[in-house]
């Protein structure tokens, strides 16, 4: 069964201090890095709610790894967990409305 926001929000403020993997980065640090280099990229909430998993989107695909790689600079300041809420709040709502075919990908 597939994470609800509302599970990852949890996971983010409960293991977010945790070191993401060797990276000199937090968990929490990575993920808002990555969302934030996504953003500024003009990235779609569709992009965020299911690009990784279909084929068809495989340059959105491309798109993700750039910002995942650089989204591990300790120093970096990004918008807090509150500012992305909305967007994980949409992408939910959509993932809602595809086929469960896809959403289960």
């Amino acid at each position: 069964m597939a994470l609800s926001i509302q599970d990852i929000t949890r996971l983010f403020h409960t293991h977010g201090a945790l070191q993401c993997g060797a990276e000199a980065v937090t968990q929490q640090q990575h993920a808002l890095q990555c969302a934030h280099l996504a953003e500024q990229a003009g990235a779609s909430v569709e992009l965020v709610a299911v690009a990784f998993k279909l084929l068809p989107y495989a340059a959105d695909a491309q798109a993700l790894r750039h910002w995942d790689d650089g989204a591990k600079n300790p120093a970096a300041i990004t918008p807090g967990w509150d500012h992305y809420q909305p967007t994980l709040d949409k992408a939910s709502r959509l993932a809602l409305a595809l086929p469960a075919d896809i959403v289960s990908l």
